[in-house]
């Protein structure tokens, strides 16, 4: 057996294989939390929006109820498949690198 072929297998199967998310995956996650956690509070606790209330001194008319949670839904729609897109991503990385260290003849 060749030094090449020991040299391929030891650093093809010696490296751990973890099947750890990316950065922008991890981001995607903690915004989903965030938005959902917010969409449950506001869905379950009955929060209403007072017309005569101002954002940073600024006064928006015509919001209502249905457009803040239609936007919050759409919202976790996004983010919801964006994870799913990442996490599917990392799966085949995965299953990539645990399959292609059993390809090694020696």
């Amino acid at each position: 057996m060749s030094n090449e072929k020991l040299d391929a297998v030891e650093k093809a199967l010696g490296n751990p294989v973890a099947g750890d998310l990316s950065d922008n995956a991890l981001k995607v996650r903690r915004n989903l939390l965030a938005f959902g956690i917010v969409s449950i509070v506001i869905t379950i606790g009955g929060v209403k929006i007072d017309p005569a209330s101002s954002v940073l001194g600024f006064k928006f008319v015509g919001i209502s109820e249905d457009l803040i949670t239609n936007s919050l839904l759409v919202t976790n729609v996004y983010f919801l498949l964006h994870f799913i897109w990442y996490a599917f991503e990392g799966f085949l990385e995965w299953r990539l690198r645990v399959t292609g260290t059993s390809t090694f003849s020696i």
